[in-house]
């Protein structure tokens, strides 16, 4: 019996013992079992060595950024602009806190438990919430812009650059805000999804355009003059710039601009009419496709499509024009090569330049481009008697006409070759003249005078020719023989008796 009782006491001294010892182990000023700060465990340290701790932690956390994302759209905002950090001094109670709160049995369970229970610290953070709100706010709009694709631009020192695409996006503002907030409380730096309520993608990314990094063929042309004229062609030129022609793919002038029409905002300026230039919508394109027609020559492309215009053109070489018109006559070129290629039109006051850009491997290492010389066709003169016609006289001035071919000889670095022509014929104009019937009379009348007064000038010509025979003085020795005729005979004479 005596023995029971012993061990009984000694179960409930050890008993005792063992509810007394977590506090002795963190007796003083330090943190118990369990408590962590991230993956870090304050067990046994006390308010220096955690406030130490936490401030490492801000540090951090400033070079930390949260992450905005959408597919079509990434944005970071550095924790620093925040000016985020933990509340230390509350983060420090908080952590010396467990096992020191509540009544004894609760301060004794939370060190028990702490030995295989982890307890993370959810310390206060602090951050500029109007600098926040201000972010999202211009990220809205930033990413509300009006979508765009990736461009090409040329750099001062002649190489090529890649503009990125824009995309458009609308999320909601509020919603956006929230999650930041929370997710700024829970330390959390998982991206936040912007939860798109529109969007629209460009077609073009920069992805698209990598290894374009060179000028393949380029070409100017200059024009002046009528207003109108030039502002059509400067609307041309916007609308076939920045166009990607993927590899083995068509470039079309007539299905990149469209229509020129008023509606689409081209002005009235000369344009060819049955061969003749009258007032049209959209005068001056035709200087846009020849300009890209001379360009794509230069750059290797295959020439698909192209008509000469009626007559030669003052901005261009005689042979070297590509007219259009939309629904009848198109400009059309082919990338031949394994590499998409990008047009670029660049149009100054008074000067337009069209660039072919692409790989390098894909410039033409040698250009040969002339002509075999031009051919003149003459043209006609009619006259027609108009019944009716008040006016006396009208005249059509017309022109001649001309043949030439040009020869393209390309070689590139690798190899390849290129060799084709392209023939252009300019059809020569007759000149014609409408007489009114008076008017053809009076000219009956005066070519008939004319024709009596030199028939009359003639008959006196001849008179006159046949008196001076008849009077002219004789020879001496030669009886009633002219002069001329008896030295004839004289000389005669002397011929037969030389020796």
């Amino acid at each position: 019996m005596d023995r029971i009782r012993l061990y009984g006491l000694a179960a409930v001294l050890l008993a005792a013992a063992g509810a007394f010892v977590p506090f002795a182990l963190y007796a003083g000023d330090e943190a118990v079992a369990g408590v962590m700060l991230g993956d870090t465990s304050l067990a046994g340290k006390n308010r220096r060595e955690i406030t130490t701790l936490l401030q490492e932690r801000n540090r951090e956390i400033r070079t930390g950024t949260l992450v905005f994302q959408h597919a079509a759209f990434h944005k970071d905002l550095p924790l620093r602009q925040l000016e985020m950090q933990v509340d230390v001094d509350a983060c420090v109670t908080q952590a010396l806190s467990y096992g020191r709160s509540g009544d004894w049995l609760q301060q004794w369970w939370e060190r028990v438990s702490g030995w295989w229970t982890e307890r993370p610290l959810s310390c206060a953070v602090q951050y500029r919430e109007d600098v926040l709100t201000e972010f999202v706010q211009q990220l809205h709009t930033q990413a509300a812009a009006e979508p765009a694709d990736a461009k090409l631009r040329l750099t001062g020192n002649g190489g090529v650059e890649i503009v990125p695409e824009v995309s458009h996006l609308e999320f909601d503002v509020g919603e956006v805000l929230a999650q930041a907030k929370l997710q700024l409380r829970q330390q959390d730096s998982r991206p936040i999804e912007l939860h798109a309520q529109h969007v629209v993608l460009p077609t073009v990314k920069a992805a698209d355009l990598q290894g374009l990094d060179t000028i393949l063929g380029e070409y100017t042309t200059y024009y002046g003059g009528d207003r109108n004229r030039g502002y059509n062609i400067s609307l041309a030129a916007r609308a076939i710039s920045d166009r990607l022609v993927p590899a083995g793919t068509f470039f079309s002038f007539n299905d990149t601009t469209g229509p020129r029409s008023y509606d689409a905002g081209y002005r009235e300026a000369p344009v060819f009419i049955n061969g003749k230039l009258e007032p049209g919508s959209g005068g001056g394109v035709c200087q846009v496709s020849s300009t890209l027609f001379n360009a794509a020559l230069f750059a290797g492309m295959g020439i698909a499509e192209r008509t000469e215009h009626f007559a030669p053109v003052g901005y261009m070489e005689i042979g070297r024009d590509a007219t259009v018109s939309y629904g009848s006559l198109d400009f059309v070129f082919r990338n031949d090569f394994a590499r998409p290629v990008y047009v670029l039109a660049d149009d100054e006051p008074g000067a337009l330049t069209i660039y072919i850009l692409g790989n390098a491997a894909d410039k033409p290492a040698d250009t040969d481009l002339h002509h075999g010389g031009v051919e003149v066709i003459p043209h006609e003169e009619t006259v027609e008697v108009v019944p009716g016609q008040q006016e006396p006289e009208t005249t059509r001035e017309g022109h001649d006409g001309y043949t030439v071919t040009w020869y393209r000889n390309l070689r590139w670095a690798d190899g390849r070759t290129l060799f084709d022509s392209f023939s252009s014929y300019y059809e020569p104009v007759t000149t014609r003249k409408q007489l009114s019937p008076a008017r053809e009379a009076e000219l009956k009348k005066r070519e008939e005078e004319k024709r009596k007064a030199e028939q009359k000038e003639k008959t006196k010509a001849t008179e006159t020719k046949a008196t001076e025979r008849t009077t002219a003085p004789e020879h001496p020795g030669v009886k009633g023989a002219p002069a001329a005729a008896a030295d004839e005979t004289a000389q005669r004479q002397a011929e037969k008796t030389e020796p």
